[in-house]
């Protein structure tokens, strides 16, 4: 699966909790929670924080609950 460029408004949709995804691979969970975090104390922080999602979903991304938390997430 391809995913979003880094430009890609879904990204900022996710870390600023505007669209809730109901995620299965709790690694996901763990890290998605910590990056939203982050992204509240420091909105000028999104562009390391979508590259180290994105870079975490790459990594994972042959993982069935992972390409499941990607559907979420950008579907």
């Amino acid at each position: 699966m391809v995913l979003p460029s880094n430009r890609d408004s879904g990204w900022l949709k996710i870390l600023s909790g505007d669209k809730t995804v109901k995620l299965s691979f709790l690694a996901t969970k763990i890290l998605l929670s910590r990056l939203q975090r982050e992204y509240k104390k420091n909105p000028s922080s999104l562009p390391k924080l979508i590259t180290e999602l994105k870079g975490f979903l790459e990594k994972n991304g042959k993982i069935a609950n992972v390409q499941k938390d990607i559907d979420q997430m950008f579907n």
